[in-house]
C-alpha cells in the first residue's frame, strides 16, 4: 500500500509540472495574441483616419477637374494642390508622411500617388478637347507608420498602412423647381433681360439676351470686320456724361444677317469686365446704324483710368459675338488722363482723329443698358409639358408656380438651331419635350407671344385649387429673404407677393455689373462665388432659364438647350435700381411684361443635393462627387 501511495504522489507532482509548463506557454502565446490584436487595433484606426485624409483630400481638390494641359487644370497644379491638402495639419493622419506633388506623379505607390480616369475608370486624354476627358481622380495616400508596442515581443515593430480614394468631376442640373417655363436665346451677354406677353411689342426698356458668350476678355475677344465711328470722350470721376456720335458701320453681308449691336464700355485697367448698351431703340437698323444718344453714370465713371469702348454685333446664325476692329476703338477718359499716352490696345491710339460723323442724324432717345435683341423681348414661353394637365397651354401656369415637373438636360453637342419639327426626324441625339419623355429632353418649344393672364395666375394669383403663386409672400417660408428683411412685401391687386431685389444679395463690394461678367482666367469661378450670398437661392424671385441655340423668337419648332442660366425677377440694372413694379408689369389681370436680369452661374455656392450628368465644359456647373 505505501508503495502505491508514493507512486501516486510521483505521479501526480509530475501532472502538475505538465500543467505548469502548458499555462506558461500559453499564456505567451496568448499575451502574444493580445499584444497583437492591441496594435493591430491600432492599425485599424490609423487606417480609418488615413482613409478620411484621402476622402477629404480628393473633394478638396475635385474641383480644379477635368485635368488637361491647361492653366490650373494641368496634372503637376491638380498634384500640388493634392499634396497641399494631404499635408495640412487639420487632415493629416498621425504617423503620415509628408509628400510633394512631385513625388505623388513619380509612379511609387508607396509614397502616394495621383492619377487621372475617364468617367468609366479607363485611360483618358489631357488635350482641352476631346472625347475621353481626365473626369476623375484617383490619389493614394502617403503611408502613415504605425508603432506597434506590445506586439514588439514577437518581433513585429510597426506597419504602413495607406488608403485610397477617387473623385468625379460632372455637370450639375438646375433645381427645376426654380426654373421658369421660358426659353432665352443665346446672345452677347448677362444682364437684364425682357419678355413680353400677348405677343404685343415690348418699347424699348433694359435689354439684353442673356446667353453668356464664350468667356473672353476684352483685347483678345473675336473680332469682326464692322467698325465703330465717333469722338473719344472725357467725363470727371462720378459725373454723368451723354455719350452721341456713335456710328456702327458693317459690311454688307454682317448687315443682311445682322440680329443684334450694342456698345461695349471695358473697364480699365484689365479690360475684362464690362458694361453693353443697346445700339438702338427699336428694331429698324441701318448701315450705318446711328447709335442714339445715351447716358453713363457713376457705375462707369466712377472707376477712373481709359475705357474702352467698341461696337459688338450678333450675325444671325452665329453662337458669339463679335466685336469691332481694334482700329476703330474709342475710349472715355474718366478723370485725368495719365502722363503719358493711354494704350489700352495696341492700335488705340488710331482713334485720335475720329470725327463726331452721325451727331446730326442721331435721336435724342436713350438706349437701354443692356445688348439690344428684339422688338418683341427677349425671351419667349416655353410650351412644355406636366402631367396631369391638359391642354399643354394649361400648363404654364403651373409650371410658372411650381418649376417643372421633370428634368431637361442641355444639349451641348448640338450645332444647329432646330432639332426639327414635331413628327419629323430630329437631329442625332435629340430627345423632345413631349408628355412622358423615355428620357430628359435636350430639345424644346416656345409658343407664339406671352400668355398674360396665365403668368398673372403663376406669378400673383395662385391656381384655383389652392396652390399658391410662385410669388406669394403668405405662404410660410415666403416672406422676404433673410437679407432682404429691410424691403417690404408689395402689394398687386390685394395679393401679398416678395419684393426681393437682386442687389442686396450682393457682398463683398460686389456690383450687379460684377456677377454679369463672364468666367475666366483673372476673374475665377471662385472670386465669382465670393460675391453673392447663397441666401439668394432661397428667394422665390431666383429662377433657372434654359437658353436656346436660336437667336430669336421667330424661330420655330423644337430648339436644341444650350445651357441654362441663373436670373433673378427684377428690373434692377447695372445702372438703376428697381422701380415700383420691381420685374412685373401689370395690366387688368394679366402681366404685359417680365423683366429679370441674368447673371453668372459661377456666384452661386454648389448645391451638393442637385441632379448632375456627365461632365461637359459646353455646360460648366461642376460637381464633384465621391465614387470610390
Amino acid at each position: 500500500m505505501s508503495v502505491l501511495r508514493s507512486w501516486k504522489a510521483r505521479l501526480d507532482h509530475g501532472e502538475r509540472g505538465a500543467v505548469a509548463v502548458m499555462v506558461a506557454f500559453l499564456s505567451v502565446v496568448l499575451f502574444a495574441v493580445g499584444a497583437l490584436a492591441v496594435d493591430m487595433g491600432n492599425a485599424w484606426a490609423r487606417q480609418r483616419a488615413v482613409q478620411k485624409q484621402v476622402d477629404v483630400t480628393v473633394m478638396g481638390a475635385g474641383h480644379l477637374l477635368p485635368a488637361r494641359d491647361e492653366d490650373h487644370h494641368r496634372p503637376a497644379d491638380i498634384a500640388d494642390a493634392v499634396a497641399a491638402r494631404l499635408n495640412q495639419p487639420e487632415n493629416v493622419a498621425i504617423g503620415s508622411a509628408t509628400v510633394t506633388g512631385t513625388q505623388l506623379l513619380d509612379g511609387d505607390t508607396t509614397n502616394g500617388e495621383v492619377s487621372f480616369l475617364d468617367a468609366e475608370g479607363g485611360t483618358c486624354s489631357l488635350a482641352v478637347a476631346h472625347t475621353d476627358p481626365c473626369v476623375r481622380l484617383k490619389v493614394i495616400a502617403p503611408p502613415a507608420d504605425v508603432d506597434f508596442g506590445m506586439a514588439r515581443i514577437i518581433g513585429v515593430d510597426d506597419v504602413p498602412v495607406q488608403a485610397t480614394s477617387v473623385a468625379e468631376v460632372r455637370t450639375g442640373l438646375p433645381d427645376m423647381s426654380k426654373a421658369l417655363p421660358f426659353w432665352l436665346p443665346n446672345g452677347c451677354g448677362f444682364g437684364p433681360a425682357i419678355g413680353d406677353a400677348d405677343g404685343g411689342p415690348a418699347p424699348a426698356s433694359p435689354t439684353t439676351s442673356s446667353a453668356p458668350a464664350t468667356p473672353t476678355t476684352g483685347p483678345l475677344e473675336d473680332r469682326g470686320s464692322h467698325t465703330l465711328g465717333g469722338p473719344n470722350f472725357s467725363v470727371a470721376v462720378g459725373g454723368t456724361l451723354t455719350i452721341s456720335g456713335l456710328t456702327i458701320t458693317m459690311t454688307p453681308e454682317d448687315f443682311n444677317k445682322n440680329d443684334q449691336a450694342s456698345i461695349r464700355f471695358y473697364r480699365p485697367p484689365d479690360y475684362t469686365t464690362y458694361i453693353d448698351f443697346a445700339a438702338t431703340d427699336d428694331n429698324k437698323l441701318t448701315n450705318p446704324l446711328n447709335v442714339p444718344s445715351f447716358s453713363v453714370t457713376s457705375s462707369v465713371t466712377s472707376t477712373p483710368g481709359t475705357w474702352q469702348i467698341r461696337a459688338l454685333i450678333v450675325p444671325h446664325g452665329k453662337d458669339d459675338p463679335s466685336i469691332s476692329t481694334d482700329a476703330s476703338t474709342r475710349t472715355l477718359q474718366v478723370g485725368p488722363p495719365p502722363t503719358a499716352s493711354p494704350t489700352p490696345s495696341p492700335s488705340a491710339t488710331a482713334t485720335a482723329t475720329a470725327t463726331a460723323t452721325a451727331t446730326a442724324t442721331a435721336t435724342a432717345t436713350s438706349v437701354p443698358v443692356g445688348c439690344y435683341a428684339h422688338e418683341r423681348g427677349n425671351f419667349g414661353q416655353l410650351e412644355s409639358p406636366r402631367e396631369g394637365v391638359n391642354p399643354i397651354q394649361n400648363a404654364l401656369a403651373w409650371n410658372i408656380a411650381l418649376g417643372l415637373d421633370h428634368p431637361i438636360v442641355p444639349f451641348p453637342g448640338a450645332t444647329a438651331n432646330s432639332c426639327g419639327k414635331e413628327n419629323q426626324t430630329p437631329i442625332a441625339g435629340a430627345v423632345y419635350d413631349l408628355p412622358n419623355p423615355a428620357s430628359p429632353p435636350n430639345c424644346i418649344t416656345g409658343d407664339t407671344g406671352n400668355d398674360g393672364p396665365k403668368m398673372y395666375d403663376g406669378f400673383i394669383a395662385g391656381l384655383g385649387d389652392g396652390t399658391p403663386a410662385r410669388l406669394d409672400a403668405t405662404e410660410p417660408g415666403r416672406s422676404t429673404s433673410p437679407k432682404c428683411t429691410a424691403r417690404s412685401n408689395m402689394s398687386v391687386d390685394g395679393y401679398v407677393i416678395n419684393n426681393d431685389v437682386l442687389s442686396c444679395f450682393l457682398r463683398g463690394g460686389a456690383t450687379l455689373s460684377d456677377i454679369a461678367q463672364p468666367t475666366s482666367a483673372s476673374n475665377t469661378p471662385d472670386m465669382q462665388r465670393a460675391r453673392l450670398d447663397p441666401a439668394v437661392m432661397d428667394s422665390p424671385r431666383f429662377v433657372w432659364m434654359p437658353v436656346v441655340y436660336a437667336h430669336d423668337r421667330a424661330e420655330k419648332d423644337f430648339q436644341p438647350v444650350r445651357d441654362f442660366v441663373a436670373a433673378f425677377i427684377t428690373d434692377e440694372t447695372q445702372l438703376a435700381g428697381a422701380t415700383s413694379a420691381n420685374g412685373l408689369e401689370v395690366s387688368g389681370n394679366k402681366i404685359s411684361q417680365l423683366r429679370v436680369y441674368v447673371f453668372n452661374k459661377d456666384a452661386l455656392p454648389p448645391v451638393e443635393s442637385q441632379e448632375d450628368v456627365e461632365y461637359t465644359d459646353a455646360i460648366g456647373q461642376p460637381l464633384v462627387r465621391m465614387v470610390g
